[in-house]
């Protein structure tokens, strides 16, 4: 067993992958987008300076940012699986991928520069959403720095991003007093349930299987996870899921409240 146990070697651990063109790019789109352009895109909009006070429009100008990073991550994921440069049925642990990494750093400099963002912004100073962004941007850093071992988990936990497009339209239709049962509020309200149970709840279970499955795959391998950075994913990945579980049950309560004011509202029409 002693000898056994001085042939394991903990996983290699460089910046090569964390200090990277994608994700200072990234971090920099983010920060432009929020701050220059889309201010000044969305300036022409009646709706935007008239309908808006200040800290609506705050809000507003990261909404661009989050959608676009969201397409793109999930597009990406979407096309490593499609194409099979990241693998499950190779190793859950160390299957690695060109595609998977850029999206990693992708998100990384997008969850750093909208940090800034809520930072330096006082109407964005949200508690919730600023631990949300650190555990998301701890959790990619310390799988980057590892040379992208666990990179099949962390970007499952990356494509649950898939819902906020939903939640950035859903407040944006409801600040503009778009009609409760007009097609595009029935669509963002469905989208956004679904997204968030489907996303945020109901695939916590296969996270942690996933990880469980980890965990068995490098009892039989010669390098392995440190326990203290394993710890420490494990608790970021816990803050996540609690936001998540929280922010799932403001959705449904908001989905039930929805339905009952459009069902209402219909009736009153009929009579």
């Amino acid at each position: 067993m002693a000898t056994l146990h001085s042939t394991l070697q903990a996983a290699p651990v460089s910046l090569t992958y964390v200090l990277t063109l994608p994700t200072l790019l990234s971090a920099i789109a983010t920060i432009s987008l929020s701050l220059f352009i889309v201010p000044l895109l969305s300036y022409r909009i009646k709706a935007y300076r008239k309908k808006f006070s200040y800290d609506k429009k705050v809000r507003f100008n990261i909404i661009p940012g989050a959608i676009l990073h969201t397409i793109i991550v999930c597009t990406l994921i979407f096309i490593a699986l499609l194409t099979g440069s990241v693998s499950i049925w190779e190793s859950l642990a160390e299957s690695k991928s060109p595609i998977g990494f850029i999206t990693m750093q992708i998100s990384a400099g997008f969850f750093f520069g909208d940090m800034m963002v809520y930072l330096g912004q006082k109407p964005l100073r949200d508690i919730k959403t600023l631990l949300h962004h650190a555990a998301s941007l701890f959790s990619i850093l310390l799988i980057l720095l590892y040379e992208g071992r666990w990179m099949i988990l962390v970007l499952a936990r990356v494509s649950t991003e898939i819902s906020t497009p939903f939640v950035h339209l859903r407040w944006i239709l409801a600040e503009t007093n778009e009609s409760k049962n007009s097609p595009l509020s029935v669509f963002t309200a469905i989208g956004m349930t679904t997204t968030f149970l489907l996303f945020r709840v109901l695939a916590v279970p296969a996270m942690w299987l996933l990880v469980y499955l980890i965990e068995l795959e490098e009892t039989g391998m010669n390098t392995y996870f440190p326990s203290a950075s394993k710890w420490f994913a494990y608790v970021m990945m816990g803050i996540l899921d609690l936001l998540n579980t929280y922010w799932s049950y403001k959705v449904v309560r908001g989905f039930v409240k929805w339905i009952k004011t459009a069902f209402s509202s219909s009736e009153d029409k009929k009579d």
